[in-house]
């Protein structure tokens, strides 16, 4: 099944023998659906193929990560996969949505567009359920929207409650598997698992570890053993053939798609960047200047370590400034 490719990590064609080549190598078996009746809108071609890749490799027990560009709409290709899960019989139970508090109400408001039929609960703050209580509501609810802080917070609650589905959404929030809403997160048991994010990789391969090992638990190994096969072959020696396995290895589980690419999204207008200057008062100039002054004045004669910590203070009283001059006065009576 070839997913595509971007400039980070490339996602290849993957070929395989046995059962794993027909599961993931016979593309005559994965069939785009048709959008479901009860999703309110239209899906672009690309986005019927996602919602598709997901439901498909949902009913198979594996977990995917849907990693599209920021835009491409992962929540609508979710939303239709959690609509055609339900219209097909499949769903077994509520599913949870776990996401940054800040984006709660977006989530609310996309179930609201695409899927008015869906029963949400949201499980955030100070008056949210507990025990038999959240339980019971949870069992009454097809989606169940809950925030990253709360995992760790009700993680006993959570854990308590048979899911369908698990969906993280923002997935690098769990990149560093020490963390522990990392671990919390993979301690909860559903039928199927999805992490959205445009970032499986930001920095080290073992951020996609990490996802990996919540989506399909041990596929990647050890963490021991990963740095040693991978990590340190690839990212600190450049080995093209350890990237091409681990490439080979983690292509059947990622889709990615990004806003360039025009076989995916054809009429997308050209990205047009615009340059907004913002004036400053006086007075945050007149600090400006002497912040810059007293940087100058203070880095001749020095060197190394000295001279790069004087350059980076100096900047940070710039950035004060410039957003308000009281947070570089500390003079919280100051108006402007």
């Amino acid at each position: 099944m070839k997913l595509g490719s971007d400039g980070g990590l490339p996602i290849v064609e993957y070929e395989g023998e046995g059962w794993v080549g027909k599961l993931f190598g016979d593309t005559e078996r994965f069939t785009p659906l048709n959008q479901p009746r009860a999703f309110a809108g239209t899906l672009r071609e690309y986005q019927k193929f996602g919602f598709s890749w997901l439901s498909y490799l949902g009913e198979t027990g594996f977990g995917c990560c849907l990693a599209d560009d920021m835009g491409l709409g992962k929540t609508a290709q979710t939303i239709a996969m959690l609509l055609k899960r339900k219209e097909g019989g499949n769903s077994k139970g509520s599913s949870l949505v776990l996401c940054p508090t800040s984006v709660v109400s977006n989530w609310v408001h996309e179930f609201e567009k695409f899927g008015p039929d869906l029963k949400i609960m949201v499980h955030h703050g100070s008056e949210r359920r507990h025990g038999k209580s959240f339980r019971n509501a949870a069992a009454e609810s097809d989606i169940v929207i809950s925030t990253y802080a709360v995992l760790n917070r009700d993680i006993l609650h959570l854990q308590k409650v048979a899911w369908d589905g698990i969906i993280l959404d923002e997935a690098q929030n769990i990149k560093n598997e020490s963390t522990k809403q990392s671990r919390n997160s993979k301690s909860l048991l559903a039928n199927y698992k999805i992490a959205l994010t445009g970032t499986p990789v930001e920095n080290r391969l073992s951020e996609l570890k990490s996802i990996l090992d919540f989506l399909n638990p041990g596929y990647l190994g050890s963490t021991d053993k990963f740095v040693k096969e991978y990590s340190i072959p690839i990212e600190k020696f450049n080995d093209a053939e350890r990237m091409a396995t681990l490439h080979r290895m983690v292509s059947p589980f990622i889709l990615r798609r990004v806003k360039t690419d025009k076989h995916i999204i054809s009429d997308l207008p050209e990205k047009n960047e615009m340059k907004v200057y913002c004036s400053i008062t006086k007075e945050q100039a007149a600090l400006y200047e002497n912040t810059v002054a007293d940087m100058m004045r203070r880095i001749e004669g020095t060197s190394g370590i000295e001279r790069r910590g004087i350059v980076i203070n100096a900047i940070l009283k710039l950035k004060q400034i410039l957003n308000h001059p009281a947070q570089f006065t500390k003079d919280l009576n100051l108006r402007w």
